[in-house]
């Protein structure tokens, strides 16, 4: 019984990492800049930003990106954002 629960136990934290790693990316023009709240409007979908990323980044809108981001609670976060 005590293998059973270990091997479970390893087999959610495992499925939890490797959905918490998981990353996608998106390309086109940034539409809306919120400085306020450190968002970006991107294809018609937000893209919140931690306040440093927002800061060290120099976006424009019109300017033509590609973002790389990770579902967080329900919640799109950009964590590297790159001039095409």
């Amino acid at each position: 019984m005590s293998t059973f629960v270990k091997s479970t136990v390893l087999v959610v934290f495992i499925g939890f990492g490797a959905g918490a790693a998981s990353a996608a990316t998106v390309s086109g023009t940034i539409e809306h800049v919120y400085p306020r709240h450190n968002t970006i409007m991107l294809n018609d979908h937000l893209f919140r930003m931690s306040t440093r990323a927002f800061d060290s980044a120099r976006m424009r809108r019109g300017e033509a990106v590609r973002v790389t981001y990770h579902w967080r609670h329900g919640h799109r976060w950009a964590t590297e954002i790159r001039s095409v």
